[in-house]
C-alpha cells in the first residue's frame, strides 16, 4: 500500500468517538475546577457578622475595692512583710515597689 492510501483506511468513527470521550473530560475538568474556585471565592467573602458590641457598664458605687489590715508572709523562717495594711480604692492606681527578694510577687500570689 501506498502511504497515502493508508490514510483513507482510517477509521473515522473510532476517532471522533475518541476526540468526544476527550472533549467531555476536558469539560469535566473545567467544570470542576471553577466549582471549586467558586467554593473559595464563597471563603473569601466575609459572610460573618459580628454583633455590635454592647458594654453593659453599670457603674460601681464602691469607693473602696480591696482592704487587708496586719497582713503578713513569712517563707522558710523568714519574714517578708508584717503589719501591711493596704486599701485599694476604685479607679485608683496601685504600684507594690521594693527591693528584690522583698516579697511583691509572692504578696501576689
Amino acid at each position: 500500500m501506498k502511504p497515502d492510501r493508508k490514510a483513507e483506511f482510517l477509521d473515522k468513527g473510532f476517532l471522533s468517538k475518541r476526540a468526544t470521550k476527550v472533549m467531555k473530560r476536558a469539560k469535566n475538568v473545567v467544570r470542576r475546577q471553577e466549582k471549586e474556585e467558586a467554593a473559595k471565592q464563597g471563603l473569601l467573602s466575609n459572610i460573618e457578622e459580628a454583633p455590635a458590641l454592647d458594654l453593659n457598664f453599670k457603674a460601681d458605687y464602691h469607693q473602696t475595692l480591696f482592704t487587708g489590715r496586719d497582713l503578713s508572709l513569712e517563707i522558710a523562717g523568714r519574714t517578708l512583710f508584717q503589719g501591711l495594711n493596704l486599701a485599694i480604692a476604685s479607679r485608683g492606681i496601685v504600684a507594690l515597689t521594693g527591693p528584690n527578694g522583698s516579697g511583691k510577687s509572692s504578696f501576689l500570689a
